[in-house]
């Protein structure tokens, strides 16, 4: 993470769009070794990171849209984890982290935002509710 943050932020070397793709490789290979050695607390390390990255790569520039639809991502990814494993702590830690990062999204909607980024960061919102909220409600497998 430090090695892609220091090379896009403070030396320009790569674009947004390559770094955000790195640093999610990076969370994928340790959520890949955390369902491997059974260990939620780098689970919840590697989502934390993985929900924190356009955050702390952008420059404020960027699309909601796109930024809405990477955070889907992670939420259905976490949903795959919850599912897999059932780390209800990790799971809790992870809704109540990526409603803050939702929250922040929602912030930055300016007012003119059109109908397709607003009906986007709803689609967010919705997979936000199904993934956290209604999963945990599903009986074991």
């Amino acid at each position: 993470y430090m090695a892609v943050f220091s090379a896009h932020v403070f030396y320009g070397l790569i674009p947004l769009g390559v770094a955000i793709g790195l640093a999610s490789m990076v969370s994928l290979v340790c959520l890949g070794m955390s369902l491997n050695s059974n260990s939620p607390v780098l689970a919840g390390v590697a989502l934390s990171a993985a929900l924190g990255t356009p955050f702390v790569l952008s420059s404020g520039e960027g699309s909601i849209s796109a930024l809405t639809m990477y955070l889907i991502l992670v939420f259905l990814t976490a949903g795959y984890v919850f599912w897999k494993r059932r780390w209800s702590l990790t799971h809790a830690f992870t809704g109540l982290l990526g409603f803050a990062v939702l929250f922040l999204a929602t912030e930055m909607v300016p007012e003119e935002a059109s109908v397709a980024t607003r009906g986007v960061l709803q689609a967010g919102i919705v997979v936000l509710w199904l993934v956290f909220a209604l999963l945990p409600l599903v009986p074991d497998r």
